[in-house]
């Protein structure tokens, strides 16, 4: 007789009612899941956090700032797992704010365009530096040294 495997039924994600909607310029909507107990009722809280992934700050940042814990931030995490993704593009905007600034300092400040080079295009334009060794540092004196009172 063979035996029949029993298979486990996989659990259907909780199907949460929409509390309310986020719209921003750099993600479109965002979708608040309403649950019994949570923080994120307060809409304010979530804008916060919203405002500190936009600048980028670290996870301890982004509670202080948002006034909650680290076990409240990771249950909305688990929550809304789809804003994983929606906050890290948001965690870029101060690198792209950053690099649009130097590009347009490019044409107007030459030291900027300099530096740009300097970085992007090193092997031409970095400054070379020569370093001349006339005799042995010291340590390398006192090592060899060494080995020669022990002969």
């Amino acid at each position: 007789m063979s035996e029949k495997k029993k298979k486990k039924k996989k659990k259907k994600p909780k199907e949460f009612k929409i509390a309310y909607t986020i719209e921003d310029k750099f993600f479109g909507e965002l979708k608040i899941k309403k649950t019994a107990n949570a923080w994120w009722k307060d809409r304010e809280k979530v804008v916060k956090l919203i405002q500190g992934f936009k600048m980028d700050c670290k996870p301890g940042e982004l509670r202080i700032l948002a006034g909650i814990s680290k076990d409240q931030y990771d249950y909305f995490m688990q929550v809304h797992p789809e804003f994983s993704a929606i906050f890290e593009d948001l965690r870029n905007n101060p690198v792209l704010k950053a690099r649009a600034t130097v590009i347009t300092g490019i044409g107007t400040d030459p030291n900027i365009a300099f530096k740009y080079l300097e970085r992007k295009a090193s092997d031409e334009f970095k400054e070379k530096k020569e370093v001349e060794v006339t005799e042995k540092p010291r340590l390398v004196l006192d090592v060899f040294e060494d080995e020669d009172d022990e002969k």
